[in-house]
């Protein structure tokens, strides 16, 4: 199969996107697009992460689907902190196979910053600091 992906969205828990963003209507965008690999966004938010776990069904390792759209559980993280005297600001991608690896790393991350302010969460952890706590939660986790 070959795959049409957009891996960076945002769910309607993320600032300035639209109230509509859910899956019904990311999968109809999709459609229309001709995208059949998506990502969810947002998998740091607990009520975003309830939702998509009630809707999407498992359609192998790590991918799920939607009326035809496969997804893969994503998301983005922004990061502010100090190293050698001056801030720091970046965004990194997070990718997870399950979950339950998605359940563990929220469990994890809620203790650097207030994950549901926002779909991009702002987390007060380094970079070094984010990929050694994924990886220890799953190996397969991506940043």
């Amino acid at each position: 199969m070959q795959w049409i992906a957009d891996l960076h969205l945002h769910s309607r828990f993320s600032m300035a996107t639209s109230r509509d963003l859910n899956i019904p209507n990311i999968a109809r965008g999709c459609h229309r697009k001709g995208i059949n690999l998506v990502g969810t966004g947002d998998l740091t938010h607990p009520v975003w992460l309830d939702e998509i776990e009630a809707v999407l069904e498992p359609a192998g390792p790590g991918i799920y689907q939607y009326q035809g759209i496969h997804f893969i559980l994503s998301g983005e993280v922004s990061q502010v902190y100090r190293q050698n005297g001056k801030a720091r600001r970046i965004h990194n991608l997070i990718y997870v196979p399950d979950f339950k690896t998605a359940r563990e790393l929220n469990r994890q991350l809620d203790k650097y910053g207030k994950l549901a302010s926002d779909g991009r969460p702002t987390l007060s952890l380094d970079g070094m600091s984010l990929v050694k706590l994924c990886k220890s939660i799953n190996p397969d986790i991506e940043i």
